[in-house]
């Protein structure tokens, strides 16, 4: 075999030792899932509690941000391998 063919052959068996040792999820039990629901729970959370402060809307804003990140946070968790493909 050829001195390229025996690199391909060395770079295939390596990722195929990276595939087997990254842990499969099933049914969105990531972590990236669970990060990006309890974010979005902590985050209506505090915009409830700014809601029934007397609408007190800085408190409600920055709850509703937290909202809105959850998803992103758990979009860039996917992507670096803790969420499921």
């Amino acid at each position: 075999m050829s001195e390229t063919g025996q690199k391909a052959v060395d770079r295939a068996q390596a990722q195929a030792h990276v595939v087997q040792q990254r842990r499969e999820y099933h049914h969105g039990r990531t972590p990236a899932a669970w990060t990006s629901s309890i974010m979005a729970a902590v985050g209506f959370l505090i915009s409830t509690v700014g809601f029934l402060m007397n609408i007190n809307w800085p408190v409600v804003g920055v709850g509703l941000a937290i909202v809105v990140v959850s998803p992103i946070v758990g979009g860039v968790m996917r992507k670096m391998g803790y969420g499921q493909e």
